[in-house]
C-alpha cells in the first residue's frame, strides 16, 4: 500500500533551502561581487586571472573557488571568458560576454568594495545585437568578440568602444583566439569554418577562410 511521508519541520527548513538554491541557481544576482556558494549551474568557461587564480563561469556571475568570491555583472549567462594581459596603463583584469549580448570589462576593487570579492566593472551593452558567445584578448587594452548575430568585433577597452565590426552571413561564432600578438583573430562558427581576421584591418572580409575539417 502507498502512504504520505512525513518530515520534521528541521528537514521540511532543509528542503526549502535546497529548493530556493536551486531556484536562484547559484547566478550571483548581486551588486558587483562578494562572497558567495559555489555555483549550481554549469561551468561555461575558465580562465586564470592575476592574483585571483581561476575563474569560473557559471550562470550570471564569474565564481572564484579559491576564496568562495563572485563576480556579478551580466544580465544573463556568462558564456565566455579572457583573462588581460597586465600593462598599457589599462588595470582591467578579466573580459566577459554573455547572453545578455553585453561585454563586462572586470577590474581590481577600487575601495568601495569589500578588498577580496568586489570588483569594478564596466559594461558594454548592446555589443552584439544577439547572445555573445566568445571574446578574446589581443592586448593589454585590445580585444575581439564573437556572437550568434554573425559578428566578430574589436575593442578598444580604454576608450571601451567598438574598433571594428565584421559580419558574414552564417558565421555564428562559437570561439575565438589572438594570433600573432594580437595581430590576426582566429574563430570558429557554426558553419563548420575556421576564419583569420586581420584586427588591424576593418576589411569586411576575413584574410583566410579554412573549410573542409569537420
Amino acid at each position: 500500500s502507498m502512504g504520505a511521508t512525513c518530515s520534521s519541520p528541521q528537514q521540511q527548513q532543509q528542503q526549502q533551502q535546497q529548493q530556493q538554491q536551486q531556484q536562484g541557481g547559484g547566478d550571483g544576482g548581486g551588486d558587483g561581487g562578494g562572497a558567495a556558494a559555489a555555483p549550481r549551474r554549469p561551468v561555461a568557461a575558465l580562465a586564470e586571472v592575476a592574483g585571483r587564480g581561476v575563474a569560473c563561469a557559471a550562470g550570471r556571475a564569474v565564481y572564484f573557488p579559491r576564496d568562495g568570491a563572485a563576480w556579478t555583472g551580466h544580465a544573463k549567462a556568462v558564456t565566455g571568458l579572457a583573462p588581460l594581459p597586465p600593462g598599457g596603463g589599462g588595470a582591467a583584469l578579466l573580459l566577459s560576454c554573455g547572453r545578455d549580448g553585453a561585454l563586462a570589462i572586470w577590474g581590481p576593487d577600487d575601495g568601495g568594495g569589500d578588498g577580496g570579492g568586489a570588483a569594478t566593472v564596466h559594461m558594454l551593452d548592446g555589443a552584439h545585437e544577439l547572445s555573445a558567445t566568445a571574446v578574446a584578448a589581443l592586448g593589454p587594452v585590445a580585444a575581439a568578440s564573437g556572437g550568434r548575430d554573425n559578428r566578430v568585433v574589436t575593442w578598444d577597452l580604454e576608450r571601451r568602444e567598438a574598433v571594428a565590426s565584421r559580419w558574414k552571413a552564417r558565421n555564428l561564432v562559437r570561439c575565438l583566439g589572438g594570433l600573432g600578438g594580437g595581430a590576426l583573430i582566429a574563430q570558429g562558427a557554426e558553419d563548420l569554418a575556421v576564419r583569420i581576421w586581420d584586427s588591424r584591418s576593418s576589411e569586411a572580409a576575413p584574410a583566410q577562410e579554412i573549410t573542409g575539417y569537420m
